[in-house]
């Protein structure tokens, strides 16, 4: 009879063989497997390379009749550039920001309805005053507007009609004239093209004039030669840009 020790020898020998067999074979499929995939890999990028390669092929046979054309006809031809397709966020973000630029326009106009309004009010405060205290000053004869009578004038409105042009009028004409300055600024703005587009100059026109506007806040006289004086003077003084010094040096003109 054999030992037991024997017996599991023998076992052990037998079962051996069997589990090395199904090793190599789990091993070979896994072998099999990474080399489908690298042929798998190697033909997308030979597609790849071969769309590239005709995609350059169709760029230089253009090119060619392109610079063919151009040696007949002697006109340069533009490639096309691809049209981006706009998206629909895209497209929401344009609408949102013409909104909020509407509205920002319509803040400002309003804002500068009510600077008008009390400027305005000022400015009759103070005429009633100064004819309360005061008589007129009648000076500044050059200034005096003379015209015939024609039938237009006799429909229009005696009010309408400047028979003589003081200080404090003419103050207020500049308050008139910045307001409607500071309204259309951004107008102004884009007249501005050449020779280079600034895209300031309404502003700086507009920054002008209203410190020549604010100087005049303290002048209490109606001499016309005093006001453009004192209104020059301050616009020189507070003049942003070139457009800015060109409108302070005509009121100076005028003084």
């Amino acid at each position: 009879m054999p030992k037991q020790s024997e017996t599991n020898k023998t076992t052990e020998e037998i079962k051996a063989p069997a589990t090395k067999k199904s090793v190599t074979s789990k091993a070979k499929a896994v072998v099999e497997k990474v080399k489908s995939e690298k042929k798998k890999t190697e033909k997308e990028k030979a597609e790849k390379k071969k769309s590239k390669s005709a995609e350059a092929d169709k760029k230089s046979e253009k090119k060619k009749k392109s610079s063919k054309i151009e040696a007949a006809t002697g006109v340069e031809i533009k490639a096309e550039k691809p049209k981006k397709e706009k998206t629909k966020k895209e497209e929401q973000k344009k609408d949102k920001s013409k909104k909020t630029e509407t509205k920002k326009e319509s803040a400002k106009k309003e804002d500068s309805k009510k600077a008008d309004s009390q400027e305005n009010k000022k400015d009759e405060k103070k005429s009633t005053k100064k004819k309360s205290d005061k008589p007129e000053k009648k000076s500044n004869k050059d200034f005096e507007v003379k015209s015939e009578k024609t039938a237009s004038d006799k429909k229009s409105p005696e009010k309408w009609k400047i028979k003589q042009l003081g200080g404090m009028l003419f103050a207020k004409m500049m308050r008139g004239g910045a307001s409607e300055l500071r309204a259309n600024a951004e107008e102004v703005n884009k007249l501005n093209v050449f020779p280079v587009p600034d895209g300031d100059t309404g502003d700086n026109m507009r920054m002008t004039i209203e410190s020549g506007v604010a100087s005049l806040d303290n002048i209490d006289t109606d001499d016309l030669a005093e006001v453009l004086r004192v209104a020059s003077r301050g616009m020189l003084l507070g003049a942003r840009g070139n457009s800015g010094v060109i409108l302070s040096q005509f009121f100076a003109g005028m003084a």
